[in-house]
């Protein structure tokens, strides 16, 4: 029998491995310890970031500011899954676990939580997701000289580590040496960014909210609930509201806590179930 040469599919492992035939108590322990582990990794890779940024790598270290913001959108990612019921929402957490893997459903689970506070609605909050996962702009108007544009993951991923030819400019793409000055801006700013998120959930750790009784409570008020675009603003803020309450009253965690934290966010897994990315 000749061997199976076929990669395995990751995102499918991961549901095999951390989601299939699991009691649910099971489930939310290692997803406490994933993400307390996507947490350390980002912290560690900013870190390193800042050490290029002082030694002038700008293209380098802003792969790494990347990699660090792709660490903390895993811990959205999870957390939604936690908002699931872990035995038969079987579609979207297959969904969430390919989304795990991919760029550019980790690039939107990181921008929406910047915009939480102004998004109104699930229905805003769909029209952001389809923004943010659209592969490829093509330009509006092609005799004004601007080029069809990619999505933003290829300037962020692809563009600090990889020579290629710029058919656009017509020549070749240098990344450390024709994106200096580009990279030497957006660091700069980016670090600081990245960081604020990662204050976010480190705040959200050192008050107990990955803990897995924590993450239970979430789980017990939201798995009975599929949440869509269709779904109000207003019944998702009432599960938050009991499930603040619990916090409060079972695990010692004031509500103020827990509406700073990153639990507290548009749940976005029903998206992924639509994925054109």
């Amino acid at each position: 029998m000749s061997p199976n040469t076929t990669r395995p599919d990751p995102g499918k492992r991961l549901f095999e491995t951390l989601f299939l035939n699991h009691r649910p108590e099971i489930i939310i322990r290692a997803i406490s310890k994933g993400l307390i582990a996507f947490f350390r990794n980002a912290t560690r890779l900013i870190e390193d970031a800042k050490i290029l940024i002082i030694a002038e790598r700008f293209a380098s270290s802003r792969f790494l500011i990347t990699t660090a913001d792709e660490e903390i959108a895993k811990s959205y990612i999870l957390l939604d899954a936690c908002r699931l019921d872990l035995q038969s929402r079987t579609s979207p957490l297959q969904s969430l676990c390919h989304s795990f893997y991919d760029h550019i459903a980790k690039y939107a689970y990181n921008q929406i939580p910047n915009r939480m506070p102004s998004l109104h609605d699930m229905a805003d909050v769909k029209q952001i997701w389809d923004a943010e996962t659209t592969k490829w702009w093509p330009s509006a108007h092609h005799e004004d000289g601007e080029p069809d544009m990619p999505h933003d993951t290829y300037f962020i991923r692809e563009m600090p580590l990889y020579v290629d030819f710029n058919d656009y400019g017509e020549d070749w793409y240098d990344p450390e040496k024709e994106a200096a000055s580009r990279y030497r801006i957006v660091d700069k700013h980016s670090y600081p960014a990245t960081e604020e998120a990662l204050g976010r959930l480190q705040r959200t750790f050192e008050a107990g909210l990955y803990a897995p009784e924590s993450l239970a409570i979430l789980n017990d008020n939201f798995k009975k609930l599929y949440i869509s675009d269709k779904t109000s603003a207003k019944e998702i803020q009432r599960l938050y509201g009991k499930t603040a309450q619990q916090m409060e009253s079972e695990r010692g965690i004031e509500k103020k806590t827990f509406f700073q934290s990153a639990l507290h966010e548009w749940p976005l897994y029903h998206f992924t179930t639509l994925r054109k990315y």
